[in-house]
Protein backbone atom coordinates (compact mmCIF):
# COMPACT_ATOMS: atom_id res chain seq x y z
CA UNK A 1 0.00 0.00 0.00
CA UNK A 2 2.81 1.97 0.56
CA UNK A 3 4.65 2.01 -2.60
CA UNK A 4 1.54 2.25 -4.60
CA UNK A 5 1.00 5.62 -2.83
CA UNK A 6 4.23 6.60 -2.99
CA UNK A 7 4.25 5.31 -7.29
CA UNK A 8 1.19 7.93 -7.66
CA UNK A 9 3.78 10.93 -7.07
CA UNK A 10 6.23 9.33 -9.29
CA UNK A 11 8.25 7.31 -6.57
CA UNK A 12 9.66 4.27 -8.51
CA UNK A 13 10.11 0.90 -7.04
CA UNK A 14 14.08 -0.03 -7.15
CA UNK A 15 14.88 -2.27 -9.76
CA UNK A 16 16.75 -5.69 -8.06
CA UNK A 17 20.05 -5.59 -7.84
CA UNK A 18 21.22 -9.16 -9.78
CA UNK A 19 24.38 -8.87 -7.98
CA UNK A 20 22.87 -9.26 -4.51
CA UNK A 21 23.78 -13.14 -3.56
CA UNK A 22 27.44 -12.35 -3.73
CA UNK A 23 27.47 -9.12 -1.56
CA UNK A 24 30.09 -9.97 1.81
CA UNK A 25 28.25 -7.17 3.78
CA UNK A 26 26.06 -8.45 6.49
CA UNK A 27 24.75 -5.03 6.93
CA UNK A 28 23.02 -5.88 3.43
CA UNK A 29 21.03 -8.68 4.65
CA UNK A 30 17.93 -8.99 7.27
CA UNK A 31 16.39 -11.99 8.41
CA UNK A 32 12.57 -11.98 7.79
CA UNK A 33 10.30 -14.85 9.16
CA UNK A 34 13.23 -17.29 8.84
CA UNK A 35 14.01 -15.94 5.60
CA UNK A 36 17.39 -14.20 4.73
CA UNK A 37 16.25 -10.80 2.60
CA UNK A 38 19.00 -8.15 0.60
CA UNK A 39 18.93 -4.50 1.01
CA UNK A 40 20.30 -2.35 -1.97
CA UNK A 41 22.11 1.01 -0.49
CA UNK A 42 18.71 3.34 -0.41
CA UNK A 43 17.69 0.65 2.23
CA UNK A 44 14.71 -1.19 -0.37
CA UNK A 45 14.58 -5.23 -0.56
CA UNK A 46 15.69 -6.14 -3.82
CA UNK A 47 16.27 -10.02 -3.33
CA UNK A 48 15.71 -13.14 -1.60
CA UNK A 49 12.24 -14.89 -0.22
CA UNK A 50 11.36 -15.62 -3.32
CA UNK A 51 11.05 -11.68 -4.03
CA UNK A 52 8.40 -11.48 -2.01
CA UNK A 53 9.68 -7.85 -0.13
CA UNK A 54 10.95 -6.71 -3.42
CA UNK A 55 10.36 -2.81 -3.31
CA UNK A 56 9.64 -2.86 0.30
CA UNK A 57 11.99 -0.40 2.22
CA UNK A 58 13.63 -0.96 5.69
CA UNK A 59 12.50 1.40 8.18
CA UNK A 60 14.54 0.04 11.24
CA UNK A 61 13.42 -0.12 14.72
CA UNK A 62 12.42 3.89 14.72
CA UNK A 63 9.10 3.91 13.58
CA UNK A 64 9.56 7.88 12.90
CA UNK A 65 10.55 7.46 9.67
CA UNK A 66 7.63 5.62 8.37
CA UNK A 67 5.44 8.14 10.13
CA UNK A 68 7.22 11.04 8.73
CA UNK A 69 7.11 9.75 5.32
CA UNK A 70 3.31 8.66 5.68
CA UNK A 71 2.96 12.55 6.56
CA UNK A 72 4.65 13.84 3.62
CA UNK A 73 2.22 11.88 1.18
CA UNK A 74 -0.82 12.03 2.81
CA UNK A 75 0.07 15.80 3.05
CA UNK A 76 0.97 15.93 -0.82
CA UNK A 77 -2.02 14.13 -1.80
CA UNK A 78 -4.36 16.53 0.58
CA UNK A 79 -2.44 19.90 -0.35
CA UNK A 80 -1.51 19.18 -3.73
CA UNK A 81 2.58 19.21 -3.73
CA UNK A 82 4.02 16.96 -5.36
CA UNK A 83 6.86 15.33 -3.40
CA UNK A 84 9.18 13.63 -6.45
CA UNK A 85 11.95 12.68 -3.44
CA UNK A 86 9.20 11.33 -0.56
CA UNK A 87 11.44 8.24 -0.50
CA UNK A 88 13.47 7.74 2.74
CA UNK A 89 17.33 7.00 2.35
CA UNK A 90 18.08 3.39 4.22
CA UNK A 91 18.43 2.69 8.02
CA UNK A 92 20.41 -0.08 8.15
CA UNK A 93 19.97 -0.95 11.65
CA UNK A 94 18.59 -4.06 13.42
CA UNK A 95 15.52 -5.16 15.37
CA UNK A 96 15.56 -3.65 18.82
CA UNK A 97 12.86 -5.52 20.52
CA UNK A 98 10.23 -2.91 19.36
CA UNK A 99 11.81 -0.05 21.47
CA UNK A 100 13.44 3.36 19.34
CA UNK A 101 16.48 4.51 20.86
CA UNK A 102 15.00 7.28 22.51
CA UNK A 103 12.04 5.39 24.28
CA UNK A 104 9.13 6.07 21.96
CA UNK A 105 5.80 4.59 22.45
CA UNK A 106 5.46 1.55 19.58
CA UNK A 107 3.44 -1.68 19.51
CA UNK A 108 5.70 -4.00 17.32
CA UNK A 109 2.99 -6.40 16.45
CA UNK A 110 3.94 -8.91 14.33
CA UNK A 111 6.79 -8.70 11.37
CA UNK A 112 10.04 -6.85 10.95
CA UNK A 113 8.37 -3.43 10.85
CA UNK A 114 7.24 -1.69 13.79
CA UNK A 115 3.90 0.40 13.85
CA UNK A 116 3.07 3.16 15.94
CA UNK A 117 0.19 3.25 18.96
CA UNK A 118 -0.89 6.86 19.16
CA UNK A 119 -0.46 8.30 22.70
CA UNK A 120 -4.11 8.29 24.28
CA UNK A 121 -3.82 10.71 26.80
CA UNK A 122 -2.33 14.33 27.32
CA UNK A 123 0.03 12.84 29.97
CA UNK A 124 1.12 10.29 27.42
CA UNK A 125 1.45 13.24 24.68
CA UNK A 126 3.44 15.77 27.05
CA UNK A 127 5.78 12.57 28.04
CA UNK A 128 6.43 11.71 24.15
CA UNK A 129 6.71 15.58 23.11
CA UNK A 130 9.02 16.15 26.08
CA UNK A 131 11.72 13.40 24.54
CA UNK A 132 12.10 16.72 21.43
CA UNK A 133 12.40 19.22 23.54
CA UNK A 134 8.75 20.39 24.10
CA UNK A 135 8.05 21.42 27.47
CA UNK A 136 3.69 21.26 26.66
CA UNK A 137 1.12 21.63 29.36
CA UNK A 138 -2.39 21.82 28.17
CA UNK A 139 -4.03 21.21 31.26
CA UNK A 140 -6.18 24.01 31.68
CA UNK A 141 -7.56 23.23 28.32
CA UNK A 142 -10.60 20.27 26.97
CA UNK A 143 -8.61 17.32 26.86
CA UNK A 144 -9.63 16.46 23.15
CA UNK A 145 -8.39 19.67 22.09
CA UNK A 146 -5.30 19.58 23.66
CA UNK A 147 -4.54 15.93 22.29
CA UNK A 148 -5.26 17.32 18.88
CA UNK A 149 -3.34 20.17 19.33
CA UNK A 150 -0.36 18.24 21.20
CA UNK A 151 -0.40 15.97 17.84
CA UNK A 152 0.10 19.03 15.96
CA UNK A 153 2.89 20.34 17.37
CA UNK A 154 4.60 16.58 17.07
CA UNK A 155 3.95 16.41 13.10
CA UNK A 156 5.10 19.52 12.77
CA UNK A 157 8.14 18.41 14.28
CA UNK A 158 8.64 15.31 12.56
CA UNK A 159 7.93 16.65 9.25
CA UNK A 160 10.71 19.19 9.30
CA UNK A 161 14.49 18.53 10.48
CA UNK A 162 15.32 21.82 10.72
CA UNK A 163 12.28 22.95 13.09
CA UNK A 164 13.18 19.34 15.21
CA UNK A 165 16.99 20.06 15.26
CA UNK A 166 16.75 23.36 16.80
CA UNK A 167 13.53 22.57 19.56
CA UNK A 168 16.13 19.48 20.13
CA UNK A 169 18.75 22.45 21.20
CA UNK A 170 16.77 24.63 22.37
CA UNK A 171 13.67 23.68 23.43
CA UNK A 172 9.82 24.88 23.44
CA UNK A 173 7.67 25.73 25.79
CA UNK A 174 3.54 25.42 24.97
CA UNK A 175 0.83 25.96 27.29
CA UNK A 176 -2.56 27.38 27.80
CA UNK A 177 -4.45 30.15 30.04
CA UNK A 178 -6.62 33.35 29.91
CA UNK A 179 -5.47 35.58 27.11
CA UNK A 180 -8.18 38.20 27.64
CA UNK A 181 -9.53 38.45 23.72
CA UNK A 182 -6.31 36.95 22.25
CA UNK A 183 -6.53 33.30 20.79
CA UNK A 184 -3.06 32.87 21.13
CA UNK A 185 0.30 34.43 21.28
CA UNK A 186 4.00 33.74 20.66
CA UNK A 187 6.62 35.16 22.27
CA UNK A 188 10.57 34.95 21.31
CA UNK A 189 13.81 36.90 22.05
CA UNK A 190 15.87 37.93 18.90
CA UNK A 191 18.71 35.64 19.96
CA UNK A 192 17.79 31.70 20.90
CA UNK A 193 20.26 31.76 23.76
CA UNK A 194 18.21 34.56 25.98
CA UNK A 195 15.40 31.88 26.40
CA UNK A 196 12.95 29.43 24.82
CA UNK A 197 10.27 30.07 22.47
CA UNK A 198 6.72 29.99 23.97
CA UNK A 199 3.67 29.41 22.62
CA UNK A 200 0.31 30.19 24.38
CA UNK A 201 -3.25 29.30 23.77
CA UNK A 202 -6.27 30.89 25.24
CA UNK A 203 -7.67 29.00 27.43
CA UNK A 204 -11.23 30.12 26.59
CA UNK A 205 -11.01 29.54 23.42
CA UNK A 206 -10.07 26.00 23.15
CA UNK A 207 -12.72 24.78 25.99
CA UNK A 208 -14.47 22.20 23.01
CA UNK A 209 -14.05 21.01 19.89
CA UNK A 210 -17.85 22.44 18.92
CA UNK A 211 -16.34 25.82 19.78
CA UNK A 212 -13.17 25.99 17.79
CA UNK A 213 -15.35 24.49 14.63
CA UNK A 214 -17.66 27.23 14.72
CA UNK A 215 -15.02 29.57 15.00
CA UNK A 216 -13.02 28.17 12.23
CA UNK A 217 -15.99 28.37 10.02
CA UNK A 218 -17.37 31.73 11.33
CA UNK A 219 -14.09 33.44 10.69
CA UNK A 220 -13.21 31.84 7.07
CA UNK A 221 -16.79 33.08 5.62
CA UNK A 222 -15.84 36.42 7.18
CA UNK A 223 -12.44 36.72 5.34
CA UNK A 224 -10.82 37.29 8.44
CA UNK A 225 -9.08 33.72 8.83
CA UNK A 226 -7.75 31.33 5.78
CA UNK A 227 -9.76 28.40 5.25
CA UNK A 228 -9.73 25.25 7.49
CA UNK A 229 -11.03 21.95 7.25
CA UNK A 230 -13.38 21.61 10.02
CA UNK A 231 -11.44 18.30 11.20
CA UNK A 232 -8.56 20.70 11.63
CA UNK A 233 -10.12 23.56 13.58
CA UNK A 234 -9.19 22.46 17.02
CA UNK A 235 -5.43 23.04 16.00
CA UNK A 236 -6.29 26.37 13.44
CA UNK A 237 -4.29 28.88 16.39
CA UNK A 238 -1.49 26.93 17.33
CA UNK A 239 -0.79 26.28 13.91
CA UNK A 240 -0.66 30.06 13.36
CA UNK A 241 1.41 30.29 15.98
CA UNK A 242 3.65 27.30 15.15
CA UNK A 243 4.10 29.87 12.13
CA UNK A 244 5.28 32.55 14.05
CA UNK A 245 8.10 30.38 15.71
CA UNK A 246 9.22 28.69 12.19
CA UNK A 247 9.75 32.17 10.83
CA UNK A 248 11.54 33.31 14.22
CA UNK A 249 13.75 30.13 13.47
CA UNK A 250 14.42 30.97 10.25
CA UNK A 251 15.22 34.43 11.06
CA UNK A 252 17.96 33.29 13.77
CA UNK A 253 19.63 30.70 11.04
CA UNK A 254 20.07 33.79 8.84
CA UNK A 255 20.81 36.35 11.56
CA UNK A 256 23.61 35.02 13.42
CA UNK A 257 24.32 36.25 17.06
CA UNK A 258 21.47 38.62 16.57
CA UNK A 259 20.37 41.25 19.51
CA UNK A 260 18.05 43.76 20.20
CA UNK A 261 19.84 46.67 17.78
CA UNK A 262 18.90 43.54 14.66
CA UNK A 263 14.98 44.24 15.49
CA UNK A 264 14.82 45.92 12.34
CA UNK A 265 16.75 43.25 10.64
CA UNK A 266 14.33 40.84 11.74
CA UNK A 267 11.59 42.80 10.50
CA UNK A 268 13.50 43.55 6.97
CA UNK A 269 13.93 39.40 7.09
CA UNK A 270 10.56 38.63 7.47
CA UNK A 271 9.71 41.34 4.38
CA UNK A 272 12.06 39.32 2.40
CA UNK A 273 11.07 35.23 3.32
CA UNK A 274 7.00 37.33 2.31
CA UNK A 275 8.58 37.50 -1.33
CA UNK A 276 10.16 34.59 -1.27
CA UNK A 277 6.92 32.86 -1.10
CA UNK A 278 4.99 34.79 -2.78
CA UNK A 279 7.54 33.28 -5.85
CA UNK A 280 6.92 30.08 -5.13
CA UNK A 281 2.96 30.56 -5.50
CA UNK A 282 4.24 31.48 -8.84
CA UNK A 283 6.55 28.67 -9.41
CA UNK A 284 3.66 26.32 -8.64
CA UNK A 285 0.69 28.67 -10.72
CA UNK A 286 2.22 31.60 -13.38
CA UNK A 287 -0.85 33.39 -13.23
CA UNK A 288 -0.41 34.40 -9.08
CA UNK A 289 2.07 37.07 -8.53
CA UNK A 290 2.57 40.06 -6.32
CA UNK A 291 -0.31 42.23 -7.50
CA UNK A 292 -3.05 39.73 -7.07
CA UNK A 293 -1.32 37.12 -4.22
CA UNK A 294 -3.91 39.51 -1.86
CA UNK A 295 -7.20 37.88 -3.19
CA UNK A 296 -6.09 34.19 -1.41
CA UNK A 297 -4.85 35.95 1.70
CA UNK A 298 -7.00 36.64 4.87
CA UNK A 299 -7.83 39.88 6.59
CA UNK A 300 -5.34 39.27 8.80
CA UNK A 301 -2.34 37.79 7.04
CA UNK A 302 -2.35 41.12 5.46
CA UNK A 303 -1.43 43.16 8.74
CA UNK A 304 2.28 42.76 8.08
CA UNK A 305 4.61 39.86 6.84
CA UNK A 306 4.66 38.05 10.29
CA UNK A 307 1.03 37.61 10.18
CA UNK A 308 1.34 36.88 6.43
CA UNK A 309 3.25 33.92 6.90
CA UNK A 310 1.56 32.52 9.82
CA UNK A 311 -1.81 32.38 8.04
CA UNK A 312 -0.16 31.27 4.95
CA UNK A 313 1.02 28.27 7.46
CA UNK A 314 -2.07 27.47 9.17
CA UNK A 315 -4.15 27.24 6.12
CA UNK A 316 -1.29 24.62 4.73
CA UNK A 317 -1.33 22.85 7.79
CA UNK A 318 -5.16 22.72 8.25
CA UNK A 319 -6.09 20.86 5.16
CA UNK A 320 -7.73 23.68 2.55
CA UNK A 321 -4.46 24.76 1.18
CA UNK A 322 -5.35 27.88 -1.26
CA UNK A 323 -2.70 28.53 -3.59
CA UNK A 324 -0.78 30.46 -0.43
CA UNK A 325 -0.94 27.25 1.67
CA UNK A 326 0.92 24.91 -1.26
CA UNK A 327 3.36 27.80 -2.01
CA UNK A 328 4.71 28.25 1.54
CA UNK A 329 4.51 24.01 2.03
CA UNK A 330 6.75 24.15 -1.01
CA UNK A 331 8.90 26.90 0.53
CA UNK A 332 9.79 24.99 3.96
CA UNK A 333 10.40 22.12 1.91
CA UNK A 334 13.20 24.13 0.12
CA UNK A 335 14.51 25.83 3.35
CA UNK A 336 14.41 21.97 4.96
CA UNK A 337 16.99 21.50 1.89
CA UNK A 338 18.98 23.93 1.49
CA UNK A 339 17.11 25.14 -1.07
Amino acid sequence: MLWKLAEAFGVRRPARDKTYPRDPNPEHWKTINGSHVHMDKNGNYDGGAGGKFNGRHHYGPDWRQKAALMNRLTAALHKGIKPQKVAPKATNLGNNGGKSRNGAIINTGKGQNPKPREPSSMGEWATELKKYGVDVNFSKINDKVGMANAKEIYEVISENPKIANFINKYGVIVDAKPLGGAHGVTSYYLNPTFGKIRITLDQKSHDSIEAAEKRADLYEKSGFKMPCDKAHAPHYTESHELGHMIEAIVCYERLKNATWVTSKEFKQETNKIKREIIKCAKDIDPNTNFRNYKQYLSDYGKTNPREFFAECYANYRCGKANILGKAIGLWIERWNKNV
